[in-house]
């Protein structure tokens, strides 16, 4: 079957594509990202969608970053809360990335390409924020979401849960079996 677009669909299109690459905020993108795309994931929450610059104007954030104290309601990457933003950004060329991720995560990161025969299918790809913020997150190893929940986001959890591997296992914790990242072995078991 082949689908014949109008000269003004085409152009209504580009338009809504360049508002989403230019768009404000992180949540406007993803908003018009549903609109015009299928499997795009749903909003993770405000706190991470926002643009880091815009919610680090509150003082709970604020707060939260300059702390010493371990347990707060934010996980740092490092070098954003000792606001080394020159690690990754070109400050004097309006915060633009010095690499594209993932040759910019792996200047610090491990590089699970180079030593693992299976990778998770964003590894591979070179999208670690999939699954991860770059700056904060009020998730460990800033996830963007829980664990599990992340995982299920992109695994359907009937299938997950229906495979016979699976019986017997809680809907607990994903990791407990399988390396988020990359393995040897075959499902990326541990």
């Amino acid at each position: 079957m082949r689908i014949i677009l109008s000269g003004s669909t085409v152009y209504l299109v580009f338009i809504l594509l360049c508002f989403a690459l230019i768009a404000c905020t992180a949540k406007k993108r993803t908003s018009i990202y549903r609109i015009l795309f299928d499997g795009v994931p749903e909003e993770v929450g405000d706190i991470v969608l926002q643009d880091s610059l815009a919610i680090s104007d509150s003082t709970e954030f604020e707060n939260a970053q300059n702390s010493k104290i371990i347990n707060t309601e934010f996980y740092f990457h490092a070098v954003y809360q000792q606001k080394e933003c020159d690690a990754c950004h070109e400050i004097s060329q309006g915060n633009v990335l010095l690499e594209q991720p993932p040759e910019l995560c792996y200047g610090c990161h491990d590089d699970y390409r180079e030593e693992n025969t299976v990778l998770h299918g964003p590894v591979g790809a070179g999208m670690c924020l999939t699954c991860h913020n770059p700056h904060f997150a009020k998730n460990e190893k800033l996830l963007l979401k829980k664990k599990d929940e992340l995982c299920l986001d992109c695994h359907e959890s009937g299938l997950v849960y229906q495979n016979e591997v699976h019986d017997g296992v809680e809907r607990s914790d994903c990791l407990e079996c399988h390396n988020p990242h990359a393995s040897q072995e075959m499902y990326m078991l541990n």
